[in-house]
């Protein structure tokens, strides 16, 4: 419970600092990892879903408007195909029917084509950008044996010195005392 914090760095800027502590640093590490692209996964659905909805919406409206299309198409073919040698207008009016049906839909599949483009726009920019400032860290290795190192030359340096000073202090007070 206590070992997860998140904190707010910047509202104007959306900074978020996320920190976790562990005993096993591996598992710490791997476990904000996740939580943070799960987190991002999760904030882009979000943020997406009502652009999403309309682009499938519409995609799926495309292809049936299309498949309609293709299907009157083919149909007034074949029924200009027939009527080629009729004159009589009550003759042409299935043609004329058909005709009207592929303009219909020929205008409904552009409208549909462009309002789908507007809505893989509008999708592109409510997509929001997540930066990851600095990735999660592994702590530093430990020190101990520079520091044991150090305390050891730190004795023997002192004890040199030690060792000089009272050794001259022996020798001037043995020229001054005879």
């Amino acid at each position: 419970k206590d070992r997860l914090e998140i904190e707010f760095q910047s509202n104007e800027a959306n900074i978020i600092k996320l920190s976790y502590t562990s005993v096993n640093e591996e598992y710490a590490k791997r476990f904000v990892e996740i939580l943070i692209e799960e987190m991002s996964k999760m904030y882009k659905s979000h943020q997406t879903a009502q652009a999403n909805y309309t682009l499938d919406f519409l995609q799926n409206r495309a292809d049936s408007v299309f498949y309609e299309l293709e299907i009157a198409e083919e149909e007034f073919a074949k029924v200009k195909d027939i009527n080629q040698r009729i004159i009589k207008a009550s003759g042409r009016l299935k043609e004329l029917q058909l005709m009207r049906n592929v303009e219909v839909l020929n205008t409904m599949y552009l409208e549909i084509i462009k309002n789908l483009e507007l809505t893989k726009l509008t999708l592109l920019n409510k997509t929001p950008i997540i930066n990851i400032i600095d990735t999660p860290m592994l702590p530093l290795k430990s020190n101990q044996y520079h520091s044991l190192l150090l305390g050891v030359l730190g004795t023997f340096i002192g004890a040199f010195l030690s060792i000089t000073f009272f050794t001259f202090r022996k020798l001037f007070e043995d020229a001054l005392g005879d």
